[in-house]
């Protein structure tokens, strides 16, 4: 199915939108005017459909980064065994607050799971 030019530069916009373009940059590169965009933001579809956007690029950007902490784990760990005390300092310091984040995170997660356990099992 091909997408008419409407289409088109409706998904221009959503994208420029949902990268955090300014509303006159979005309407330039989407090749409508700041009003359209301005009146389009005042739809709640269109909204949500900028908002979808906007999430699959942070899920992607995530991805990306997800990859990379193996490594940088690795590299972390590596200079906790450096020459310099300050470069074994500064590693520790980060290793400490990664981890204390980390546990807040998990523990966080817990605690939301459980809750929604127990709305879930509520009789609505």
């Amino acid at each position: 199915m091909t997408l008419g030019p409407r289409q088109k530069r409706n998904d221009l916009l959503v994208t420029a939108l949902a990268r955090g373009e300014q509303l006159a940059t979005a309407a330039q590169l989407a090749g409508v005017s700041v009003r359209t965009v301005n009146r389009r933001l005042t739809l709640s579809d269109f909204r949500a459909e900028v908002q979808r956007a906007r999430s699959q690029l942070v899920d992607a950007a995530a991805g990306k980064i997800s990859n990379t902490l193996d490594a940088a784990a690795d590299c972390l760990k590596s200079l906790l065994s450096s020459e310099s005390d300050a470069i074994k300092l500064s590693a520790a310091r980060a290793v400490f607050e990664i981890g204390i984040r980390l546990k807040e995170v998990v523990e966080l997660e817990g605690r939301m799971q459980s809750v929604e356990e127990k709305l879930n099992a509520e009789p609505a």
